[in-house]
């Protein structure tokens, strides 16, 4: 699985050179240690996000903001709901709950309501009167 929501395969090795070079390495020793080209790393630098990658990145955003807004509870189906309805937008159920794997995100599960058996304390007293009790078999009155 992918780490980043970029196509670019060596991301992580690039923001190591970046890292790496700002702190007075060579770009070429770093880029031979770590097995890319100097080229690939420089034509990195000067790429240009596609427009699906700032709305997969928009998309995260409005995401981690309606988790937080919403403590967790959304779904990925219901997220989709919000965030079509709210910002005028049209994605697939599909598409957001991709996002929110990547996120990590999940809803969490509320607990289930449990029937328990009561105890006798609930036996009330006998204030009409009545007769619970019969002297024939299956004979209630």
């Amino acid at each position: 699985m992918r780490k980043t929501l970029s196509k670019v395969r060596q991301i992580l090795e690039y923001k190591l050179v970046e890292e790496y070079s700002k702190k007075g390495y060579a770009v070429n020793t770093i880029c031979k240690i770590l097995g890319i080209s100097r080229s690939s790393y420089y034509k990195n630098q000067k790429r240009e996000k596609p427009e699906k990658e700032k709305i997969d990145e928009l998309l995260c955003q409005l995401i981690i903001e309606y988790n937080v807004a919403h403590d967790g509870r959304l779904g990925y189906r219901r997220m989709t709901m919000y965030i079509n309805r709210y910002n005028h937008m049209n994605y697939s159920e599909k598409y957001i709950h991709r996002l929110m794997k990547y996120l990590k995100i999940k809803s969490r599960i509320r607990k289930k309501k449990i029937n328990r058996k009561r105890s006798n304390n609930y036996t009330k007293e006998n204030i009409l009167n009545r007769n619970f009790k019969s002297n024939k078999l299956y004979f209630v009155y």
